[in-house]
């Protein structure tokens, strides 16, 4: 009968795990206009409402908008004028979104964002939905009123202190993990929404917790090996799987058998094992 020797220990380089997005504070960008679909620095931003009569731009955040104390720090504005102007576009619906360039996954901490000083009277509005999407999934969303402070829901948003400010900052539940991507709408018939947002911070992914299960089946030259990812970290698992060697401790550079993506427990047989040879497997 074959010996396996399963090692129960974490093995981080075996596991693949898609590249986080930085934060960003927009400071080192240019004041310029954007487009419509615009990415920097792994984050990609999206205009998709209105398509036509605005776009993105990046500029000093001036006293239209409050959620920095330094009117000279550098946010990111969707619906400006197409000439940089901030007047905004009468619009009615709204659908601006920011995410991962690559389709990777990540967990957002807190952001800035602010629907301007602008006067309602003239059109202006300082509501939106904020829905966080998975593979082009809803998997958490919360409704923000920029004229007043709240803590329920998944999103807290804590408003500016001055009293024309319409924006803030949002701090985001757990439930907003392992999300690709992040949009803002709402608007109605004959309104008008702009909305700037800044610092964007992220959480740093760790290792995924990751155990090696104990063999089954063995025969002389097989034996069906195995793992269980139980975290993944805040990132991306691309790939998983076990790696056997005849010597303790294997890598990547013995043999490696794939098995599958994220979180979860997960097997193979492995097969064409050398006879009366002592395995070590790890996942």
């Amino acid at each position: 009968m074959k010996k396996i020797t399963t090692l129960f220990i974490l093995f981080f380089s075996f596991f693949s795990i898609s590249a986080q997005i930085n934060d960003e504070n927009f400071d080192a960008l240019s004041s310029s206009l954007r487009g419509l679909d615009y990415t920097v620095n792994g984050i990609r931003y999206q205009q998709i409402s209105p398509n036509t009569i605005s776009q993105i731009l990046t500029l000093p955040e001036n006293n239209l908008f409050l959620i920095s104390a330094t009117p000279t720090d550098k946010g990111l504005l969707f619906n400006a004028d197409n000439d940089g102007g901030l007047t905004g576009a009468n619009i009615g619906t709204f659908d601006y979104r920011f995410g991962s360039s690559d389709g990777s996954e990540f967990t957002i901490l807190s952001m800035g964002a602010d629907m301007s000083a602008k006067n309602q009277t003239h059109g202006y509005r300082f509501t939106a939905t904020i829905t966080g999407y998975r593979n082009g999934t809803a998997v958490a969303t919360d409704n923000i009123d920029f004229g007043t402070s709240d803590s329920n829901g998944s999103v807290t948003y804590q408003k500016n202190a001055h009293a024309l400010a319409k924006g803030g900052t949002l701090t985001f539940s757990a439930a907003w993990q392992n999300i690709d991507e992040i949009r803002f709408t709402g608007g109605e018939a004959g309104t008008i929404s702009l909305l700037m947002i800044d610092d964007l911070d992220f959480s740093d992914a760790s290792a995924p917790t990751v155990t090696t299960t104990s063999s089954s089946f063995v025969t002389t030259v097989s034996a069906d090996l195995g793992g269980n990812v139980t975290s993944n970290g805040g990132a991306s698992v691309t790939e998983r799987g076990i790696v056997w060697g005849t010597s303790a401790n294997p890598t990547t550079a013995n043999t490696k058998v794939t098995n599958g993506t994220g979180t979860g427990s997960f097997s193979a047989t492995v097969a064409s094992l050398p006879s009366n040879t002592t395995i070590h497997v790890r996942a």
